[in-house]
C-alpha cells in the first residue's frame, strides 16, 4: 500500500522532530524554573506600588503596615482601598520576614494570602 504523499514524509521527519523539541525544552528549562519567593514578593508589591523591603524602625515590625493609614496607590498601580492595601503590605512584610529567616513555605503562604487579598469574595 503507497503512503499518502503527506504520510511518508511525516513518519521519516518525526524522529528529528521530537529531538528539536527537546533541545528546546532543554535550552530553556533554567528559565522555566519556579521563582524565589523573595522574588514573588517584589513582583506583587510592585503591581499595587507596596515596599518591598522590611521597615528598620521598632515601631515598623515586619508584622506591621510601612504604608500611612490614609496612604492611596501611586498611579499607574492597580487600584485596591487602602485598608486592603495596608493589609497585604503587613503579609507582603510577614512574607519578606519568613524569607529571610529561611522559611521559605511560610513566606509562601504569606504570600498566597496577600495574593488573595484584591480578589473578590
Amino acid at each position: 500500500m503507497p503512503c499518502p504523499r503527506w504520510g511518508c514524509d511525516i513518519v521519516a521527519v518525526k524522529p528529528i522532530w521530537l529531538v528539536a523539541v527537546g533541545v528546546a525544552v532543554v535550552a530553556f528549562a533554567p528559565q522555566l524554573e519556579a521563582a524565589t519567593c523573595s522574588e514573588e514578593i517584589d513582583l506583587l508589591a510592585s503591581q499595587y506600588a507596596l515596599s518591598t523591603k522590611l521597615p528598620e524602625s521598632p515601631s515598623g515590625a515586619a508584622g506591621e503596615a510601612a504604608t500611612p493609614p490614609g496612604a492611596q496607590a501611586p498611579a499607574g498601580a492597580a487600584a485596591l482601598p487602602a485598608s486592603k492595601r495596608r493589609q497585604m503590605q503587613v503579609l507582603l512584610n510577614g512574607a519578606r520576614a519568613a524569607d529571610q529567616q529561611g522559611k521559605e513555605a511560610e513566606c509562601f503562604e504569606r504570600l498566597s494570602e496577600a495574593r488573595a487579598i484584591p480578589e473578590p469574595g
